[in-house]
């Protein structure tokens, strides 16, 4: 019985070894798909922005007061129930975007952290259902 390690095995061979010796094969020529569906993004893009669209962003329209009572009062029970609870997730209050933009328009400061801003008390002061104290 032959030990196992008396049997010399020539790695580096082992490593440079290939399908084609062993099959004598030619390896395969790798099929490059074209993918005939793909846009460019730039072209989506310009297409879809309208000059209403940059205007409405560059000077948002201001909301409905139905809508704007309605975001308030999300607004406050979101960063009431945060105050009152102990934990420190990050809280999350659902306001449509265009009211969003309505109401940070112009307003807030840019954070030490990129991307972010951070808003002070008197810039939501177009929230009427606020109370003075919150």
């Amino acid at each position: 019985m032959v030990d196992k390690r008396s049997v010399r095995i020539d790695y580096n061979q082992l490593h440079h070894m290939s399908s084609e010796l062993l099959y004598e094969t030619k390896p395969r020529k790798r099929l490059v798909k074209k993918y005939p569906k793909t846009f460019q993004v730039e072209r989506i893009i310009a297409r879809r922005t309208t000059k209403k669209l940059l205007r409405n962003y560059d000077n948002p329209v201001k909301p409905t007061k139905e809508r704007l009572y309605e975001a308030g009062r999300q607004f406050f029970s979101g960063i009431n129930t945060a105050l009152k609870g102990k934990s420190r997730a990050p809280v999350y209050v659902h306001i449509d975007g265009d009211i969003w933009q309505y109401l940070s328009h112009n307003k807030g400061r840019n954070s030490e952290h990129r991307g972010f801003k951070l808003y002070e008390k008197d810039d939501f002061c177009l929230f009427k259902e606020l109370p003075d104290n919150w």
